[in-house]
């Protein structure tokens, strides 16, 4: 899900669930960024590849099903 490739204001904005006013500021905050050419994309494919590479996901599961 969003909050295991987003880091809150770092790659991303987490808005609460169901709080309308925190997703706007979210928006806002994107729209901010984005006049300063700035975008959260280069943090977020650093993080996905880093995070979710298949090496890295393969060394996870055998680590989880050894410790099963």
């Amino acid at each position: 899900g969003m909050p295991d490739l987003i880091q809150h204001q770092k790659n991303g904005y987490l808005a609460e669930p169901f709080d309308i006013d925190d997703f706007v500021t979210g928006i806002i905050c994107f729209c901010l960024h984005h006049q300063k050419k700035l975008t959260f994309s280069t943090l977020s494919d650093y993080q996905i590849e880093a995070t979710f590479r298949q090496e890295r996901q393969a060394k996870v599961y055998k680590s989880l099903f050894e410790s099963l």
